[in-house]
């Protein structure tokens, strides 16, 4: 599975922002979750930004019966130049006390021929339930 994500800016401006505290926070609160925190840091050449979100879902009967509608959610997410102006990035999702992990793969590149800059996504694994 794949997405793709295009920004009118270019790739400093948009990894400025994709890397801002404060502006992941407000974007988590403005999508109602109930808590948000965030730290960004530098290690070598890679900047690293853990998320930790506390979310209330509105489950399906059939989950709601196994999993509490208020989760807390962890992201990482680490970002490293790719010596041609963009950035790879790894990313991993999971859900505390749930068999639940997300990962992907992403850059964050300004294509030769637009000012246009884009974040493919490429999904590496979904719901890894065997502990159930």
């Amino acid at each position: 599975m794949s997405m793709h994500f295009e920004f009118e800016f270019d790739v400093p401006s948009v990894f400025e922002v994709l890397t801002e505290p404060r502006f992941l926070v407000d974007r988590c609160l403005e999508l109602v979750e109930q808590e948000a925190s965030c730290e960004v840091e530098e290690r070598g050449k890679s900047t690293v930004i853990s998320l930790t979100r506390k979310v209330e879902q509105d489950l399906p009967r059939f989950l709601a019966k196994m999993i509490d509608p208020v989760q807390t959610m962890q992201m990482t997410e680490t970002w490293r130049p790719d010596g041609n102006g963009g950035y790879t990035g790894d990313y991993t999702f999971a859900m505390q006390g749930q068999p639940v992990t997300i990962t992907a793969m992403k850059r964050l590149t300004e294509p030769a021929s637009t000012k246009k800059c884009h974040i493919p996504w490429a999904w590496l694994s979904w719901f890894a339930l065997s502990s159930m």
